[in-house]
């Protein structure tokens, strides 16, 4: 790859990052709609004209402000000459704010000189392994879902004399249509009373493997409750699945939310991640 492709591909990534925090503070009502151009040829007082790498645009309160953003996609610190370049550039365009910007640095002259001409200096790169020292980068959640037992089949054996004596006969079955909330089991003798649901719930208050399981229950004085209706019970059988636990594993990694590093070189220095929303965040 040829030195104007490589400046390319740093101008591509530096108007990316902007795109992404000019549209986030749009969306917070901090700035109005922005226009952004590439390769703009802007014209001095002088008469005398010159390429800008990305140039903005934007209005406060009626005023027109632009921006003229210098792309340097250096391996070593940019020095004087580069920043007198751009400074050539600017001048004698009133009201244009001039930014440098780089992925490795500044010498301190560049700095001095920068500071002279009210242009402002900025690192602007990918993130490396090194930004997160001290800081977590990954999040791995490891989830083990329980999920309660399932009734296959329920067989109660209800008490003969009672149904005989409201009006069962020999053989007569019991039929229901009701949801397991509403079916409760009661031992009146002992103060056992629960529907089914809860009994689900909390697997039959029995501690079991996974698997399909026999639950039993001998009663003193005895009641199935179906919504409104009531039978008297001896006994109960419930066939029922225990599942095996559901597992799932959540692995999250942050620099993958992370669109650039930004550092403010003049003036404050101040360092920020830039996530691909456009947010910056300080650190």
């Amino acid at each position: 790859m040829n030195n104007h492709a490589i400046g390319q591909d740093y101008e591509d990534f530096v108007e990316t990052v902007y795109k992404a925090i000019l549209e986030a503070e749009r969306r917070q009502g901090k700035t109005t709609p922005v226009m952004i151009e590439r390769n703009k040829i802007i014209t001095s007082k002088t008469g005398t004209p010159a390429e800008i790498d990305i140039y903005w645009e934007y209005q406060v309160a009626g005023i027109t402000h632009s921006v003229a953003i210098e792309c340097k996609n250096y391996n070593r610190n940019i020095d004087i000459p580069e920043v007198r370049d751009f400074a050539m550039k600017i001048q004698n365009n009133g009201g244009l704010k001039g930014l440098m910007v780089t992925k490795k640095g500044f010498s301190q002259n560049a700095i001095t000189e920068a500071s002279a001409h009210s242009i402002d200096l900025l690192i602007i790169r990918e993130h490396a392994a090194e930004d997160w020292d001290g800081y977590i980068n990954q999040v791995n959640v490891q989830m083990l879902m329980l999920t309660p037992s399932r009734t296959i089949k329920i067989t109660p054996s209800y008490n003969r004399d009672w149904m005989l004596n409201n009006g069962f006969k020999v053989g007569d079955s019991v039929s229901y249509n009701t949801t397991h909330d509403l079916i409760i089991l009661e031992d009146a003798a002992s103060g056992f009373k629960h529907s089914l649901w809860e009994l689900q719930q909390n697997d039959f208050f029995e501690q079991k493997e996974p698997g399909t399981h026999i639950w039993v229950k001998q009663f003193q004085d005895g009641w199935i409750h179906f919504d409104q209706t009531k039978y008297k019970l001896d006994s109960i059988q419930i066939e029922y699945r225990k599942s095996p636990p559901a597992r799932h594993e959540i692995n999250i990694d942050f620099a993958h939310y992370v669109l650039a590093v930004m550092e403010y070189i003049n003036g404050q220095k101040d360092k920020f991640v830039v996530l691909k929303t456009g947010e910056r965040k300080g650190y």
